[in-house]
Formats: C-alpha cells, sequence, structure tokens
C-alpha cells in the first residue's frame, strides 16, 4: 500500500509538472503572439508615417513655388532654388537622422521632430510675406534662394531625419534591412506621387495654398498625437502638444482682409491672380505679383501704351479677317480689336483668366482655352495677324520664343499675314546718341530672322518700356510714331534644345518686378 501511494504521489507530481510546463508554453506562446501582434501594428504605424512624410515633402517642395512666386516671379531660378533646397535639406536630414537612429535610438524623438517641422510647416503662410520682403535687397536669384533658405529649410530637415528613424526601427536583424529600407522608401516615394499629383492637379485652385499647408500640417500633428497617446500612454506629453497645437492655432488664425481693394484672389493652376482696383479708377490684373492688364474703369478702356504699338500691325494688313490673341489678361488687345470687324481667337491657358476678364473687365470676346504653342501645332486654321503677349508672372514663356516655335507659328499665317510679339525691356541712350539694351532682344531678333524674311522692332518710350517685334514674308513699314530700334550685334538664336532666355532676362524681369514694387508697393506683389 504505501510503495503503492509513494507511485501515485510521484504520478501526481509528474502530470502537475507536465500541466506547468504546458501552461507556461501556451502562456509563453500568448505572450509572443501578443508581442508579434504590437510589432506589427507598431510596423503599419511606421509604414504609414513614412507614406505621409514623402506626401507632405513634395506638397511643400510644390508649393513653395507659388509662396515665392507672386514676389520673384514663376522664373527658372524659383524652381532651381526650390529644387536645390529640398535636396540639401534633406541631405542633412538623413545625415542627422541616421545618427541620432544610432546613437539614441528612440522612436520619441523621431515623432518631436515631426511636430517641430509641422508647427514650422503651420507657421509659413504668416512668416512669406516678412521673409520674402526682407531678402528684396538681395536681388531676383540670391532673394529667391535665400527666402527658400528661410521658409523651407528647417521643416524638410525635420522631416529628412525621418526614414533613417524608421528604417532603424522597422529592421529586425541586418540580414532584412534592405528589403526594410527597399520598402520605406517605396511607400514614401509612393506618399510624394500622390501628394504632387493631388496638390497639382485638384488642391491648390480648389482649396488654395494656406488651407494645404494647414491641412498637412494637421495631419501631422494627429501622427504626433497617435504616437503618444495611443501607442506610448504618455498622456501628460499629449496634454502639453495638445495645449501648444491649440494656443498656436489661436495666435496665428488669420483675420479677414482689410484691403477693400482688392476685389479678387485666387491660386489657379498656373498662379496667384489678383483682381486690384486703385481709387475706384484704374483696375489691374496681377499674376504671381506681375501687372498684366490696366483698365480704366470709368471709360471702360484698356490704355496700356504697347498695345497702341502693336495694333500697328491691324493697318499693314488691309481689313484682316482672322486674328489670333494668345495671352488673354484682361482682353486688352481683344477690346481694341472690335471695330475692326475682324473675327479674333484669344487662346488662354488659364480658365480663371476668362472668368476675370469677363467679370472684371467687361470682355465678351471668343476664348479657346489652351496653352498657345499646342493650339498652334493643332489648328488648321489660318491667320492674318497673330498676337503674341504671354507673360508667367515676371518671366517669357520660354517655349513661345524658339526657332521651332516661330516655324509653327509662320504655318498658321496667310500669306500676307504678320506676327506681332511682345516683351518688357529697359532701353536708354549711350553717349553717341545711339539706343542700348539687353542682349536678350538681339537673340530674339535673330530667332525670329531665322524664320522670316523681315523682322522689326519698336518701343512706346526710353527707359521702363515693352520692346515689341514684327515678324512677316512681306515688306512692310512701321512709320515713326514710335521709337524704332534696330538690332545692336548678331544675338544667337533660340532653339528648343538651346533657350537661355530667363538667364538673359533676369536682369530685365527684376528692373520689372522693382517698377511695380516702386508704383504700387509691396503688397500687390504678394
Amino acid at each position: 500500500m504505501k510503495i503503492e501511494k509513494s507511485i501515485n504521489k510521484q504520478q501526481k507530481a509528474s502530470n502537475n509538472l507536465k500541466l506547468f510546463i504546458i501552461d507556461k508554453y501556451y502562456i509563453s506562446n500568448i505572450i509572443n503572439i501578443m508581442n508579434d501582434k504590437t510589432i506589427n501594428i507598431l510596423k503599419i504605424f511606421y509604414y504609414i508615417t513614412s507614406f505621409i512624410i514623402g506626401a507632405v515633402i513634395l506638397i511643400l517642395e510644390l508649393l513653395g513655388t507659388r509662396i515665392i512666386a507672386p514676389y520673384y516671379g514663376a522664373s527658372i531660378f524659383v524652381w532651381a532654388s526650390l529644387i536645390g533646397i529640398t535636396l540639401v535639406s534633406l541631405a542633412i536630414g538623413y545625415f542627422l537622422g541616421g545618427f541620432f537612429a544610432d546613437k539614441v535610438n528612440k522612436p520619441d524623438l523621431m515623432f518631436v521632430f515631426i511636430f517641430c517641422g509641422a508647427t514650422w510647416m503651420l507657421l509659413i503662410p504668416y512668416i512669406a510675406k516678412p521673409v520674402v520682403s526682407m531678402m528684396d535687397f538681395l536681388g531676383l536669384r540670391l532673394g529667391t534662394f535665400f527666402s527658400s533658405v528661410i521658409l523651407f529649410a528647417i521643416p524638410l530637415i525635420l522631416f529628412g531625419t525621418v526614414s533613417p528613424f524608421l528604417v532603424k526601427l522597422c529592421a529586425k536583424d541586418t540580414s532584412d534591412i534592405g528589403i526594410t529600407a527597399g520598402n520605406l522608401y517605396g511607400i514614401s516615394t509612393l506618399g510624394s506621387f500622390l501628394g504632387a499629383i493631388l496638390t497639382g492637379f485638384f488642391l491648390i485652385p480648389i482649396i488654395g495654398i494656406n488651407l494645404i499647408i494647414n491641412i498637412s500640417g494637421a495631419i501631422l500633428i494627429l501622427i504626433v498625437i497617435i504616437w503618444f497617446i495611443y501607442i506610448k500612454n504618455k498622456k501628460i506629453i499629449l496634454l502639453i502638444l495638445l495645449l501648444f497645437f491649440i494656443r498656436f492655432v489661436a495666435s496665428t488664425t488669420p483675420q479677414p482682409e482689410t484691403r477693400g481693394n482688392i476685389l479678387f484672389e485666387k491660386d489657379s493652376h498656373y498662379g496667384k491672380i489678383k483682381v486690384v482696383d486703385y481709387n475706384m479708377k484704374y483696375r489691374s490684373i496681377f499674376i504671381d505679383g506681375a501687372l498684366q492688364s490696366l483698365y480704366d474703369i470709368k471709360n471702360n478702356e484698356h490704355f496700356l501704351n504697347y498695345i497702341s504699338v502693336m495694333l500697328q500691325t491691324v493697318d499693314i494688313i488691309n481689313k484682316p479677317e482672322n486674328i489670333l490673341a494668345i495671352g488673354l489678361g484682361g482682353g486688352s488687345i481683344d477690346s481694341k480689336l472690335k471695330s475692326t470687324g475682324a473675327n479674333v481667337d484669344n487662346v488662354e491657358i488659364d480658365p480663371v483668366i476668362e472668368y476675370v476678364a469677363r467679370k472684371y473687365f467687361n470682355f465678351n470676346g471668343n476664348v479657346i482655352i489652351a496653352d498657345g504653342r499646342q493650339y498652334i501645332r493643332k489648328t488648321q486654321k489660318k491667320y492674318d495677324i497673330i498676337f503674341i503677349d504671354v507673360f508667367s508672372g515676371y518671366s517669357l514663356c520660354p517655349y513661345l520664343f524658339t526657332k521651332e516655335a516661330y516655324f509653327n507659328i509662320k504655318s498658321k499665317l496667310n500669306d500676307n499675314g504678320i506676327i506681332s510679339i511682345n516683351t518688357v525691356s529697359y532701353i536708354e541712350y549711350d553717349k553717341n546718341g545711339n539706343i542700348v539694351y539687353n542682349d536678350l532682344y538681339d537673340c530674339i531678333y535673330e530667332t525670329l530672322k531665322s524664320v522670316f524674311k523681315n523682322v522689326k522692332m519698336q518701343a512706346d518710350e526710353i527707359g521702363f518700356t515693352n520692346i515689341i517685334y514684327f515678324a512677316s514674308d512681306n515688306d512692310f513699314d512701321l512709320g515713326n510714331k514710335y521709337i524704332n530700334i534696330k538690332p545692336v550685334k548678331k544675338g544667337k538664336i533660340f532653339t528648343d534644345n538651346y533657350n537661355p532666355i530667363e538667364f538673359l532676362a533676369s536682369g530685365i524681369m527684376e528692373k520689372w518686378r522693382n517698377e511695380n514694387v516702386v508704383r504700387l508697393g509691396k503688397d500687390y506683389q504678394l
């Protein structure tokens, strides 16, 4: 009996030990499963963070050109500055992110960087105006560059730190670091793609720049809040962040515009458009800060002087029947052509400009919404006169000033047709009484001369002015009512492959911008 009891006790002890081992095994498995689920949730959250950061970086880069363009124009210098600053800032961010990921290795720090970058981003709409005004003394190129540095470098550096952190956090060991890095950078790049498409195609004209920035910053703040309250359960940090964010929003809520003479303001796909009244006498359109049309409200008349110079073509062509005007503005050319009885087609790329012309400048002509060169290439119609009066802010449109473009335009002229092209310039007399001007205008002349037999230039006044080009295969006489200009030297021919027009025009565009600032003040540029 004693032996049997001893055996039974041993069997019970053995069974209990087995049950303990089994229970411990199951508990360990459950813990491992829970840990795996937590790791998977974290990994998904990190991927979402990577996607959103990628989107915000491209959104900020695209919006940067629109924020600076109203003051410095939308030239190649603005794009070069923004792209360059973006790349350098991200490079610095990658270096710093890699350093902190190895030395500190705390995801909390990464989310603090995101929060700081989002906060700076939310400040941009409120500091942009004083920053670009402060940088004005540096001129077009350096002003554009340093404005970009001050406004965008800090958030881009902070956002750049995120990718190295995420690689460190998501990689289990060195065996899968390549796949992890590839996945993270791929997801971030997809975010950049989506951010670029949504912003460029839809958001800018629908909700405007400031709201896009505010929404992007708010999404980043939300990511930080989710991290600290849901994942880290650090409610005290969340409370501090929320109080800071509420205080920030309350202090930076934009006040209503008090400038009653701004009748219309909108960010379109192609630029920031404003319609401004001056003392209820004159009305103007500004596109990315550049004055485009001037209208006498009382007399219902467009009166920029260069229009009269261009319209000499109507006298050269006896009773023109079909006229093409590339570039609408306020409809200045069209309004002056009403008395001719000709059929006028106005080609304008921006439908917002058509709306503005009809609503604020008494325009009621025919408009074709298309890119000028694209329309020239596709249309089968021929014209007696083609006017080209196209600017993108403080920039000439380079692709309308090449040899290939002029060949396309010439193919749409009737046999006795003529073209007239508007440019802005600064001319003066030298000590010998000869007119001198920028080398750009000899290049435009030479390019036209390579396509047309006869090319002439005129200006409406000395100083800051417009130089108008006339080109035709027929002989024509302009008379002496305006200032006749002869080429100073043989210029280079612009082609689609070689076209440094923005580089050559930068000094003139700077004078144009300064002229507008002196006449109208900086407020209307911004």
